[in-house]
């Protein structure tokens, strides 16, 4: 009988320590997950400036994150991404998130309908040239830009005409998932940026295919930038010496066909 039970009283100890451990583990995935999350959608999506993280756990096992970002461009926000992780003390697996579809002569977002920005590199036979006949010039929109060369940053803002601002510096694409990525880009401090760009950055250089990184924005060059502006200023670009090809993103506009 004695041994009867402590032998019950060993496998619940054993099974307290092992629900413990999968616990500590649960809550380390979690955490994460919630930072690779953050630090990988904010260097691959071009031109987001919100971003909503929201954790929620089901159970002390498992629990799942929520990523939302949204555009804001002349003002007005536009819901843009949706992705959700499920994770455990495993680890984790991408359990949703937003396709592409060619549509209309463009690539578009599957559940927002909306253009996808492109940079002229990725693959040249998925690549769509900006069609601008369809817009008035006082329309607002998102273009990307590729250069013929790379450019600094100082050299890319002097290059820009009138209303147009810069948003986001494209640096290269991640290999396994053929993402673009690059430097989000705020009104106050784009040296800062650029060093989360890097802790980011660095955070997935084995997925990486431009592995070599300069340690500061000033000596930085890039292939590319997504900028906003209005549709004459977006389109003067076409013409500049410096650019190879642009491709339209979101257009504020009630002149769509």
């Amino acid at each position: 009988m004695k041994k009867f039970i402590i032998g019950i009283f060993m496998a619940v100890v054993i099974s307290g320590i092992g629900l413990v451990f999968l616990v500590i583990n649960t809550d380390k995935q979690g955490a994460l997950t919630r930072s690779e999350v953050e630090h990988w959608t904010n260097i691959t999506t071009p031109n987001v400036q919100t971003n909503y993280l929201v954790a929620s756990g089901i159970g002390r096992l498992m629990g799942r994150v929520d990523y939302r970002a949204s555009k804001r461009i002349s003002g007005q926000a536009i819901h843009w991404k949706n992705q959700t992780y499920l994770y455990n003390a495993m680890g984790r697996d991408q359990f949703r998130q937003n396709s592409q579809s060619y549509v209309d002569g463009s690539w578009r977002d599957s559940e927002n309908g909306q253009r996808l920005l492109q940079f002229n590199g990725k693959t040249q036979e998925r690549f769509v040239r900006a069609d601008f006949s369809k817009f008035h010039d006082n329309d607002v929109a998102e273009l990307a830009v590729t250069f013929k060369s790379e450019l600094t940053y100082d050299e890319i803002k002097r290059g820009m005409p009138g209303s147009v601002a810069v948003t986001w510096l494209w640096s290269g694409i991640a290999t396994g998932n053929a993402e673009y990525v690059g430097v989000p880009i705020g009104k106050e401090d784009p040296t800062g940026d650029y060093r989360y760009y890097l802790k980011s950055y660095n955070r997935f250089k084995s997925q990486m295919s431009w592995p070599n990184q300069v340690p500061n924005l000033a000596l930085a060059k890039f292939p590319g930038v997504v900028i906003t502006g209005n549709i004459a200023d977006l389109k003067a670009l076409e013409t500049s010496d410096k650019v190879d090809k642009v491709s339209l993103g979101v257009v504020m506009s009630s002149s769509e066909g």
